[in-house]
């Protein structure tokens, strides 16, 4: 992997909420990905549900963000990624 290419893949597995690499990563039905306690505790601060933060006008309801689907592409890319900087 090309030096080049770090920054771009480490904004891929990066939050927007809490702009750390993804922590249990679950994708939203628009496809955008936040860590499973960042979506939590939004929810829990905004009435109960949690709006993509990027502004694509999808919203979470609390009884539904259980039962987000893990990203496991994001999760294992982060795993990836932290065993290629650990060489």
């Amino acid at each position: 992997m090309a030096s080049g290419n770090v920054p771009l893949i480490e904004d891929s597995i990066t939050c927007v909420v809490c702009l750390q690499y993804f922590d249990d990563p679950r994708i939203l039905p628009c496809s955008h990905t936040y860590c499973f306690k960042c979506i939590k505790q939004v929810a829990s601060v905004k009435n109960g549900e949690f709006e993509c933060p990027l502004q694509d006008g999808t919203k979470i309801d609390s009884n539904h963000i259980d039962s987000l689907p893990l990203n496991r592409v994001a999760r294992d890319i982060i795993e990836l990624h932290g065993t290629y900087r650990t060489r």
